[in-house]
């Protein structure tokens, strides 16, 4: 932990923010990330360290924002898959047919009523 002159606290006008540290204390702290536009966010943060040639010290942060989207490749969507099933063929019960990009749910008992299924 260090002792710091307004820790967390911004100073002035500006989010100004300094640690004093003493040789070989460390600070941890959370970057977050929030976007209202989807895209991919680069910037950096500056850190400088007195007593120190170089005393500016540039960490650079990404942030990427996407929205969610549905996987529609046929080979991760349906388990049971066929390559194809010629025409004259009966249809095949419960498979994707990749050559016709259609699922094919097999015979669908149409003449039937609801009156004649067993409870």
């Amino acid at each position: 932990a260090a002792a710091a002159e307004g820790e967390g606290e911004a100073q002035g006008n500006a989010n100004v923010f300094r640690w004093v540290l003493a040789e070989g204390e460390s600070v941890e702290f959370d970057i977050k990330f929030l976007s209202t536009e989807v895209g991919t966010f680069n910037s950096s943060l500056g850190f400088e360290v007195l007593g120190v040639p170089t005393r500016e010290y540039s960490l650079l942060c990404a942030g990427t924002c996407e929205v969610p989207v549905i996987n529609k490749d046929p080979r991760n969507v349906f388990m049971s898959r066929a390559k194809a099933r010629p025409e004259h063929m009966p249809p095949i019960p419960k498979r994707y047919i990749m050559n016709r990009g259609v699922y094919e749910f097999g015979p669908l008992l149409t003449w039937k009523s609801i009156g004649a299924k067993k409870p």
